[in-house]
This record gives C-alpha cells, structure tokens and sequence, in this order.
C-alpha cells in the first residue's frame, strides 16, 4: 500500500458514521528487528525506524495492537509518550494496524533511575502528575498506570504510555476489559462484588483508582525499585486488600518524609478522601522545578 504524506487511515470513532483520520506511516516503517523488546497487557512492542519529513532518520516504537484502541491519537502533552501515527504493512496483518510512537533510548522509569541513581527524582514524580492532570483534565482514565508504563524521554522527562486500558468517561465506546495488576490496585477494587441489583460485572478504573496508582508511582521513583519489593502476587494481594499500603522504611530516599502525608492520603482506603490530581500538584508539588 502506497501513501503520501496527506494520507490517513481511517479508524472508527466510537460512533462509526464518523472515522478518525490517523497520519498514515504505512510503507515508511522499516523493522530494526523482528525480535519483541516488551509486551504489555494489550501489545507487543519492536524497534523500527521512520524518515521523518525533514529527511532525518529517528528510531520509533512500533505497538502491534491485539485489541481497538481509539484514545491515544487525541492527546498532546510533554509528559505523554507522543502518537507518530499508524503502519498496516508491518509483516503481521493488514487487519491489525500498527501504533507508531517515538522510540524511547531511556526505558522506564524504574529502569532509568536504576542506571542513573544520583538522577533527581522530584522533577519525575511532577511530571508523571501533570500528564496524569491532562487526562484527567479530558475525563480519561488512564486505567493502568505502573512503573513500566511510565518511559523516560530524551531530556529526562517521564512519559505516561500505554492506553490500551484507557477509557474517556461518558463517551460511548470508551470502554475496556479489566486489567488485574495486583502491586498498583486499591482495595475496592480488589474487594469489589456486584451489587445484587447491580448490572456491572467487573469493577471499574476511576480518577481515584489512577491516584491511588500514582501514589504508588511516587514511591517507586522515590526508593528506585518496585513497590512490594521482594513479595510475590498472592502476598500483595492479601496486604493490599486488607487496606494495607507500602511502608515508609522500606525507601531510604530522605524525601520520603516531606512527602509521605501526601501518599498516605492518595492511599486512603476511603477512595472519596482521596485528592484529586490538581489538588496533589497544588498542595504537594507546587514548588518543585519541572
């Protein structure tokens, strides 16, 4: 399939009558290997790269999607993994189009942050906040945010990804299965039952879901590892449930204590207590330099 830089592939909106036109990559994509270098709960992630319209070579992500995704191409922020635009004829199948991205050189934050400890943390946790903000800000729930879906960008800015799990409340088709990631889920959504009455047969992401995940988030970036360090599912399980969040001596980043009432309260068991995102930039990141 040939295309001109005008060229689009339509996709369908969550109502069909009006597709959305997408940059079309297809035919500009060249693989660096077939080899996967990730996978998420929706995808599976390779190295390719794309000659840009100015004739310069970049390297890109290249997202082989296994389920519709209709979000990511409408968001622009400087802390979200930026959309390039789609490719079909990426060996794989024309019936599932590829998601064309920037390929990220630094990995994910926790995998930054191992190579690069003396590497501020504050400025990671702000901007992590802000692109969380902007979603929110556009009534998107991103729906799974975890250390791995959080890239480092080439100026040591972090980049929320992956919105296979993201949906935009009150739009029609915004919907997505549930993702169980036990280390970044609050309780009631662990706990949670289907009210007798009730028609829901999952529980559902929210605003205070994606909060209480990025408390989680703050924490990792703050102690340079995995919260629940050492501890497998079942026993995260057990502690999470019990409406039990990480302890504050397992980080040993002297941070910790001017920002652990924050945590502690992006962690109530009580999701209604818990701040929003704008409330948790204005009273506990305010001063930090981006």
């Amino acid at each position: 399939m040939s295309s001109s830089t005008s060229a689009s592939i339509p996709v369908a909106d969550p109502d069909p009558s009006t597709p959305i036109p997408f940059p079309d990559l297809t035919g500009k994509i060249e693989w660096v290997s077939k080899d996967c270098i990730a996978n998420g709960g929706n995808s599976s992630i390779y190295a390719g790269t794309l000659v840009n319209p100015g004739g310069e070579t970049i390297k890109v992500a290249i997202k082989r999607l296994e389920r519709e995704s209709n979000v990511w191409h409408s968001f622009d922020h400087p802390n979200l993994l930026r959309f390039l635009g789609m490719a079909t004829d990426l060996a794989f199948s024309s019936t599932f189009p590829s998601l064309i991205s920037p390929y990220c050189e630094r990995k994910s934050v926790l995998e930054y942050i191992t190579a690069h400890p003396e590497v501020t943390r504050l400025p990671i946790i702000l901007g992590v906040a802000k692109g969380l903000q902007y979603l929110h800000s556009r009534d998107a729930i991103h729906g799974d945010i975890r250390a791995s879906n959080v890239l480092m960008g080439d100026n040591g800015e972090p980049l929320l990804c992956d919105f296979g799990r993201c949906k935009v409340l009150g739009r029609r088709g915004y919907t997505t299965d549930f993702a169980c990631a036990y280390r970044y889920m609050p309780p009631e959504i662990l706990n949670w039952k289907p009210a007798p009455d009730s028609t829901e047969s999952k529980p559902m992401t929210t605003r205070e879901s994606d909060v209480y995940a990025f408390g989680l988030i703050a924490f990792e970036v703050l102690s340079g590892r995995v919260v629940y360090h050492g501890k497998g599912d079942p026993t995260v399980y057990k502690h999470v449930s019990a409406g039990r969040h990480p302890a504050k001596e397992d980080c040993q980043n002297p941070d910790i204590e001017s920002f652990w009432p924050m945590l502690e309260k992006c962690w109530n068991k009580d999701p209604v207590k818990r701040p929003t995102i704008d409330k948790v930039i204005m009273k506990h990141l305010r001063g930090i330099q981006a």
